[in-house]
């Protein structure tokens, strides 16, 4: 779940973090899922963005709401449910101009590792209010979004292209798929079981035929993904590496000739 973008970006730099009032009403075990903090600091809508996780474990009053207290200090940069390495600490000088939140079965961190014991399926969370807090009382204004059609209207036309390009090709939710994939292969899962596991989880709400279908078009579509990142990788990244690390020793080589000179006149 996310806001829209909004018009102008919000100051939040007088703040020290996030304060979420929310309760759990679908069952009681909060800490079986992973909870996340999303911040947009950029006006793109590319999948990096910064994060961090926090806990439903502040004492609930009579009616269950709990104060969720998420330090700026806390947040990173990821791509997906992967930190970032060696990325900049999260910049509210920037703004910011999207929030949001995620619940998920992935932690954090450099690979994407299930959370143990994570409960699946139906979960009901609740807002009540959600906005910043700071040591000072202070007010953070309603931010103005803008509508889905002017966030996609506001898009170059080259970028709109790259967009449906690089998230038809590097799609998160067919990277997603394949770590789970990769998880349940590692646990003695062969594909087709894990085909007939999805299918199966996805006939709960859609029924057999439905779900079979789908899943028989995600399949393809995957596949066709699959050999379309093997050609960029192939041919254009991998080039593009060893191209630049051979311009890289060239110009290493040209700067060591040019010292031997030097010391040679000297």
């Amino acid at each position: 779940m996310r806001t829209l973008p909004f018009e102008t970006p919000l100051d939040l730099t007088r703040f020290a973090g996030i304060h979420v009032r929310c309760r759990l009403v679908s069952d009681d075990e909060p800490h079986r899922r992973t909870w996340k903090m999303t911040l947009r600091t950029e006006a793109s809508r590319g999948e990096i963005v910064y994060q961090t996780m926090y806990k439903l474990e502040a004492d609930a009053d009579a009616e269950g709401w709990r104060d969720v207290y998420i330090p700026f200090v806390d947040f990173r940069m990821v791509r997906g449910a992967r930190l970032v390495e060696d990325a900049p600490p999260l910049d509210l000088a920037r703004g910011v101009y999207q929030v949001g939140m995620t619940m998920s079965k992935f932690g954090m961190g450099k690979e994407m590792v299930t959370i143990p014991d994570f409960r699946d399926g139906y979960f009901d969370l609740r807002l009540k209010s959600i906005g910043a807090y700071g040591e000072a009382a202070q007010t953070v204004r309603t931010p103005a979004t803008v509508s889905k059609e002017e966030a996609a209207r506001r898009r170059p036309i080259l970028a709109k292209a790259l967009r449906w390009t690089l998230g038809a090709v590097f799609s998160e939710k067919a990277r997603r798929r394949g770590a789970a994939l990769k998880i349940l292969r590692g646990r003695g899962t062969s594909r087709a079981q894990a085909f007939v596991l999805a299918t199966r989880s996805r006939a709960r709400g859609a029924g057999w035929p439905r779900a079979l279908a789908r899943n028989v078009v995600v399949a393809g579509g995957d596949g066709m993904r699959a050999v379309v990142q093997l050609a960029f990788r192939y041919g254009v990244f991998k080039p593009l590496f060893w191209l630049s690390r051979t311009m890289k020793a060239l110009q290493k080589k040209q700067a060591e000739g040019k010292t031997t000179e030097l010391q040679t006149s000297e």
